[in-house]
C-alpha cells in the first residue's frame, strides 16, 4: 500500500506556530462554559488560519480520496469475478458489472 505523508514540513511547522500563538487558550485547565467557549475559538481560529495558507492539501485530499474510492472500486470487481468459478461464470459476471 501506498503510504503518503498527509502534510508537508512546512504545514506541520506552520500548525505547530498557529498551537504555540493559542497555547495558553487551547490548555487552560478550566473547562466552564467560558473557558470552553474560548478554546473552541481558538482551535476555529487555527484551523482558518491552517487553511489560509493555500489549498494545497485540499487539493492533495481530493486526489488521494478520488484514487481511494477508485481502488476500493476496482477491489471490489475483482474479487467478485474472482469468486466465479469457471471462465464462462467470470466471463458473465464481467458483462454484468460492466453494464
Amino acid at each position: 500500500m501506498d503510504r503518503r505523508r498527509l502534510f508537508t514540513s512546512k504545514e506541520k511547522e506552520f500548525l505547530k506556530q498557529l498551537v504555540l500563538q493559542y497555547s495558553d487558550v487551547i490548555e487552560e485547565k478550566r473547562s466552564d462554559g467560558p473557558n470552553n467557549k474560548k478554546k473552541n475559538e481558538a482551535w476555529t481560529q487555527i484551523q482558518q488560519d491552517f487553511n489560509s495558507i493555500g489549498d494545497q492539501s485540499q487539493k492533495k485530499y481530493r486526489g488521494q480520496k478520488k484514487r481511494k474510492q477508485g481502488d476500493m472500486v476496482r477491489d471490489e470487481l475483482h474479487e467478485k469475478v474472482k469468486s466465479a468459478r469457471t471462465l464462462n461464470e467470470q466471463q458473465k459476471t464481467i458483462h454484468q458489472l460492466m453494464k
